[in-house]
This record gives C-alpha cells, sequence and structure tokens, in this order.
C-alpha cells in the first residue's frame, strides 16, 4: 500500500549566521537557488545554492553594495539555466528609486540594462521578475503620493522601458494609483507580451500593453476576475500568483473575501479561455477550506499541472496548504 512521502530538510539551514528578511525560490531545472535579504547593520542580498552533494553555497559574493539597506524583498528567475535577480536597493538613505536587476554569467553577478533603474514611487513593498529571454520584465507595488502605485519596467536591450503617457495623475511607469495587494508579472512567448496580475479599485485584473492607437495603453484581459459582486476585503492580504501553461493559457490565483465566511478570504484559481470569452473558474470555487480565512497564493505548474500554496487560518493558526488539480478536482 502506497502512502504520501514526507517533506525532508534540503541541507541545513540556508542562512545559518544571519535573519532573513525576505527571499525568493528559484530553480535551473535540477537545482534549487534561494535569493535572500539579509538583517544586517547595512541589509544585503545574497544567493545561496544546493549542489548535489554539499550543503547550501554561495553564488558568488553579495550582489547588493552594502552601502545602503536593500529594501526587503527580492524575486529570482532563470533563462537558459543562469539566475537573475530584482531586488531594491537606494542610492541614498531615502527608501526607494533605485531596482537592480542582475544575472550571473559563471564569475560574478552582472548588472542587466541600466544600473539602479528608478520607478515611479517612492516607497515599495513588493517586486516580481519575469524574463523575455535574457531581458527582465518587472511589476512592483509603491506609495507614490497621491495614492498606491503599481509600476512595471522592462530591459529592451538598449534601455529600460516604462509606460510612457498614463492618464493623470499618474506618472510614466505606472499602470493604477488605485493598487493593492501585490502584483505579479509572466512573459507570454507564445502570445510575446508581459501580462501582468494586479489589484485596480479592488478588482483583480491581468493587463498587456497595446501599442496602437498611439500613446498606446494598459488593456484588460477579459476584464475582472473577481468572484463576488463586490470587491470585497478584509484588512491586509489580497494577493495574487500568475503563471501561463505549456500552450499558452494564462492561469491565476487570487485571495478575495466571496461571502461564503464571516470576514474570511477565500483562494480561487481561475483560467483564460482560449477563445476569449474571460476568465473562468478552475475547479466549483474556494480551493480553501470553507470557513477559513485564505491568502499568499502562489501558483506553479508542475507536470503541466497548476499547483497552488496559500496559508490557510482557521482558529488563529496559519497552515501551508498545497493542491493541485488533477483536471477534474483540488487535491491535497
Amino acid at each position: 500500500m502506497c502512502g504520501p512521502r514526507a517533506w525532508e530538510r534540503v541541507g541545513a539551514a540556508v542562512n545559518p549566521a544571519l535573519p532573513a528578511l525576505a527571499h525568493a525560490l528559484g530553480t535551473d531545472g535540477t537545482t534549487p537557488y534561494v535569493a535572500w535579504v539579509a538583517d544586517e547593520a547595512q541589509d544585503n542580498v545574497y544567493v545561496h545554492t544546493y549542489p548535489a552533494a554539499g550543503g547550501w553555497t554561495p553564488v558568488g559574493a553579495r550582489l547588493t553594495t552594502g552601502m545602503v539597506s536593500a529594501q526587503p524583498y527580492v524575486d529570482i528567475q532563470f533563462a537558459r539555466g543562469a539566475p537573475f535577480v530584482v531586488y531594491n536597493e537606494p542610492p541614498s538613505m531615502m527608501p526607494g528609486f533605485a531596482y537592480h536587476a542582475k544575472s550571473w554569467d559563471g564569475m560574478a553577478w552582472a548588472e542587466v540594462g541600466a544600473p539602479g533603474y528608478r520607478p515611479p514611487c517612492v516607497m515599495h513593498w513588493s517586486v516580481a521578475l519575469a524574463l523575455e529571454g535574457s531581458n527582465p520584465h518587472f511589476t512592483d507595488i509603491g506609495a507614490g503620493g497621491c495614492g498606491i502605485g503599481v509600476g512595471y519596467a522592462r530591459w529592451t536591450g538598449a534601455t529600460w522601458w516604462e509606460t510612457p503617457s498614463p492618464p493623470a495623475p499618474m506618472v510614466p511607469g505606472l499602470l493604477t494609483m488605485t493598487g493593492g495587494g501585490c502584483t505579479d508579472v509572466a512573459w507570454d512567448a507564445a502570445g510575446t507580451r508581459a501580462l501582468v496580475a494586479l489589484i485596480d479599485g479592488g478588482q483583480r485584473r491581468v493587463r498587456f500593453w497595446t501599442a496602437a492607437p498611439a500613446p498606446g495603453a494598459w488593456t484588460d484581459l477579459g476584464g475582472s476576475l473577481n468572484v463576488g459582486s463586490s470587491p470585497g476585503s478584509v484588512g491586509g492580504g489580497d494577493y495574487l500568483s500568475i503563471a501561463i501553461d505549456a500552450t499558452g493559457v494564462p492561469y491565476v490565483a487570487f485571495s478575495e473575501v466571496d461571502g461564503a465566511g464571516v470576514g474570511a478570504r477565500g483562494v480561487f484559481v481561475k483560467r483564460y479561455d482560449p477563445a476569449g470569452t474571460g476568465w473562468t473558474l478552475v475547479g466549483a470555487g474556494r480551493i480553501s477550506a470553507a470557513g477559513s480565512d485564505a491568502d499568499f497564493p502562489s501558483l506553479a505548474f508542475v507536470g503541466g499541472r497548476p499547483h497552488v500554496a496559500y496559508v490557510e487560518t482557521t482558529g488563529g493558526v496559519g497552515l501551508i496548504r498545497v493542491r493541485r488539480w488533477n483536471g477534474t478536482a483540488w487535491e491535497r
């Protein structure tokens, strides 16, 4: 009789000497990598990997200069087996205004694009990275004086591109000033475009850039993903995650207050209909347990199946659950 295998530790702690503020996990297909922000006097970004033999080992030196504290978020992705990392390190004691994208060339961490890209918002608290070949795309959440801004930029190979002429009062680089929760980005290689998942005025949406007619605009892919008729929310949370399957179909995992619980969020998954009819639920409804409060979903495809990890809180205890879609139902 077969049973589920237990989780086993991968080596000792990644950071035995320094506390961590944030981290992101990635892989080149065979080996795990962790990019993380260390809680030091001047916070720094490091990358560690776990080879087939031995423990967690650093990949080169720290990515940050160590002059000013990095902000506590980071993301890592891979292109042709090479890790790419995005993080924020201010050029002065003023927060914000300095994103760096770096790749590992086998010997050292090399800056991708113009060093220290300056995003439009000042304070930031999330960043997500996607790769178009070796050109990074990233999106973030920040505060810019008149609201919560969702920012986006990509490296064209020659310069950083950002939204050129957004509606007032937004400044170049922003998709909206009524964002919230978090944002995520994926590169749709089949559609040759970046897809940005975000919250705008309480509505969960996916947008892509259309250049014509000039000056161009961010366009909804299929309208709102919200399950409920109103953008219900409770304090904090409301996270989302986007991934694209092997056929080019985008999926989004998101949390939302849907009325099924008293002030409780549920985690849902929707996919975009390739025929262009909009977003449809994957499964009958929430994938989290009824009556629990669930948030922080993270979506990935494993063996062609969508898998979602999320935090489910019942009775004040938060547990990390992982479910996968078997074609007819979500299974633990």
